[in-house]
């Protein structure tokens, strides 16, 4: 079957690089999991006020299904410039770069 049929449009075509998700992805992780503690309470999650925002926290890992070899360097850099430290590349199956895991 032809992917065409079911994936939508803009997970085919993208900016020339296809990285725009990706750098968006990372920057949202960053603002939103990286740099604010929460807690459970109440069976919610709130803000816990008594941390300092500085303190890093959140998800140990963010993982991203790339195109390829290409994308690498772009995805890294923007990960990198986001708040995410040490990076992996996982390849698939045909040994293929498929993932990037980035560890805060």
């Amino acid at each position: 079957p032809d992917v065409r049929l079911w994936e939508d449009k803009c997970a085919l075509v993208a900016d020339d690089s296809g990285t725009v998700f990706h750098s968006r992805i990372a920057y949202l992780a960053s603002k939103y999991l990286l740099k604010k503690k929460y807690r459970i309470s109440h069976h919610k999650i709130m803000k816990d006020k008594l941390y300092n925002e500085s303190i890093r926290t959140g998800v140990p890992h963010i993982v991203m299904e790339i195109g390829g070899r290409h994308q690498v360097k772009k995805v890294i850099n923007d990960l990198k410039k986001y708040g995410f430290g040490h990076t992996e590349i996982w390849k698939d199956a045909m040994n293929k770069e498929r993932c990037i895991v980035a560890k805060i």
